[in-house]
């Protein structure tokens, strides 16, 4: 506080004290026991956040004392004997030096190397082999490519943790069934680059015409031959022609021993050179 005008009656030596008024609040100040006050006009500068004017009562009572400060508050010599001093930190810890040769920059790993992501936090977490599938935001599984062996398909390496999966067409595990008209067969149209497409069994003649229901086959020498006609059937029908003189052959015994075979016996054998000719017929 800065005293720039006083008055005062007496020598300097006798005045050990001065009083005034500020605010409520009288100050006093006091360079020795005695108290002497002197006739003066004293002007002080403005109160404002750089000079706050407070009494002796109000700083005992509401601003922490030396005493406090030493009973309660760490002092300088603990903080040197208790913590860690800038010595101790340059000689036992890495220093920023150190860290800068040494270890990634937030700048390095900003620019070189890819964010945190959640998507990347969930594949991170997948637990087991198998194909890799984002199952929804930030989420991930593991998946295996299965197949159902009555349907037809065989599945190879499902998890590919061995190789590549592969599916393949399994007949021999289908379920065996005479079929119906109404029933569906799959075939590749060679005319719509191999799409695969089905037609009813009703309509399987119509495509493929009538030789699928019939087979002929020239029986050249002996008394009994097998003809293989492959018709899937017993309900066929036979007739057998000389084939040089066209005239119909009557023999002896027809037998069907299997939907795909006719046994013939005859009490002669076939002409020579021409023979027989022998055609069977399925009957629808």
């Amino acid at each position: 506080m800065t005293v720039s005008k006083m008055k005062m009656f007496g020598s300097f030596q006798k005045l050990v004290s001065l009083l005034f008024s500020q605010n409520s609040h009288d100050i006093t100040l006091k360079p020795n026991a005695a108290a002497y006050t002197v006739d003066s006009v004293v002007s002080l500068p403005a109160v404002d956040g750089n000079c706050v004017l407070l009494s002796v009562g109000e700083a005992a009572s509401e601003y922490l004392s030396q005493s406090s400060a030493t009973s309660t508050y760490l002092s300088i010599s603990d903080a040197a004997a208790d913590y860690l001093s800038q010595a101790n930190a340059a000689s036992d810890y890495l220093s920023k030096a150190d860290a800068s040769a040494d270890y990634l920059s937030k700048a390095s790993a900003a620019s070189d190397y890819q964010p945190l992501d959640a998507d990347l936090t969930a594949l991170a977490g997948v637990v087991g082999d198998g194909i890799l599938v984002k199952s929804g935001a930030g989420t991930a599984v593991s998946r295996s490519i299965v197949a159902e062996a009555d349907k037809g398909l065989s599945v190879s390496n499902g998890d590919g943790v061995s190789g590549n999966p592969s599916l393949s067409l399994s007949i021999g595990n289908l379920v065996s069934e005479s079929g119906a008209l109404d029933d569906k067969l799959i075939f590749g149209d060679v005319s719509d680059s191999d799409a695969p497409k089905y037609l009813l069994i009703s309509d399987l003649a119509n495509l493929i015409g009538p030789g699928s229901y019939g087979y002929s086959e020239t029986w050249l020498e002996g008394t009994s031959v097998t003809i293989t006609h492959n018709l899937f059937s017993k309900d066929v029908m036979v007739q057998i022609y000389d084939v040089a003189t066209g005239d119909t052959i009557m023999i002896d015994q027809i037998s069907r021993p299997t939907n795909d075979t006719i046994d013939l016996v005859a009490s002669e054998a076939p002409t020579a050179m021409s023979g027989w000719r022998v055609l069977v017929q399925k009957i629808a």
